[in-house]
């Protein structure tokens, strides 16, 4: 059973974002889209603390996965997806016109963080708003004198008001839902342009430029509600413990960054 327990712990304000009938909330701590909606209807999962089978998790909107992806066998003491989603990032800038749409997070290496992952990075993190559209724009700078290996992500968490896995509908090759198994991750190719259709809800164009375009580039479909309360379709730069392989991993050169778009376009459906 999926219960709403509480929304996240607010350390800071999320920062609002507005553009036209579009709404989004960032908050610094993790670097999350917190919440997106077109013409008061939510497009993503809200994040927040619910029981599921029992046990507390937080499930919900749009966090970055860094400096790696998914769980890797060999570490199995280092958390999940990385560490950038735990940390505080700073908020460098908010563009304005004549709403607020876009916002610039940041997040450097410290002393915690080389426990870990022994390399000096800066990221940057921008997230925009354009007329039904969401970008996440991630930049990663190696600030080293070595290359630094990163194997990097977004995780998406998708609302499904039908709660039947069968309803989702997309130009996926591949995504067979009927026998799908709770918790399963389902793998599949990378594709630069997905079309996700999901009733009472409407299309979700989700498109991935940048460092995503590699060879070895992977969506995973996942989820853990019971009530198929929702879903993720997570665009992965590389296969599941691809960090540790130095033929999978994607290598930034001292000096010089890799950039990660993954980007939304959002058509409500009104019943």
């Amino acid at each position: 059973m999926v219960e709403k327990i509480s929304p996240k712990e607010e350390k800071d304000p999320d920062i609002k974002l507005r553009y036209g009938s579009m709404e989004s909330f960032v908050s610094p701590e993790g670097a999350y889209v917190t919440r997106l909606t077109v013409d008061n209807k939510d497009f993503l999962f809200p994040d927040g603390f619910y029981l599921i089978s029992g046990k507390e998790k937080r499930r919900g909107g749009i966090f970055p996965l860094f400096p790696y992806a998914g769980p890797l066998e060999e570490h199995p003491d280092w958390p999940q997806h990385g560490f950038a989603r735990d940390m505080k990032w700073k908020e460098k800038t908010i563009y304005q016109d004549l709403e607020p749409s876009e916002v610039l997070l940041e997040l450097k290496s410290d002393k915690e963080t080389q426990k870990i992952f022994p390399y000096q990075f800066r990221n940057e993190l921008k997230i925009a708003l354009g007329e039904n559209k969401l970008s996440c724009e991630l930049t990663v700078f190696n600030e080293d004198n070595k290359d630094m290996p990163v194997a990097l992500g977004f995780h998406p968490y998708f609302p499904l008001p039908s709660q039947k896995l069968n309803d989702i509908k997309t130009n996926l090759d591949g995504l067979n839902l009927e026998k799908y198994q709770l918790g399963e991750t389902l793998v599949l190719p990378i594709k630069p342009e997905v079309k996700i259709n999901i009733p009472q809800i409407g299309e979700i164009e989700m498109s991935l430029a940048g460092d995503f375009l590699k060879d070895k580039a992977q969506f995973w479909f996942w989820t853990d509600s019971p009530e198929y309360n929702y879903f993720c379709l997570e665009p992965c730069s590389v296969p599941v413990g691809g960090f540790l392989k130095e033929d999978e991993r994607i290598l930034v050169s001292p000096g010089e960054s890799k950039k990660f778009i993954m980007n939304f376009k959002f058509t409500s459906t009104f019943e």
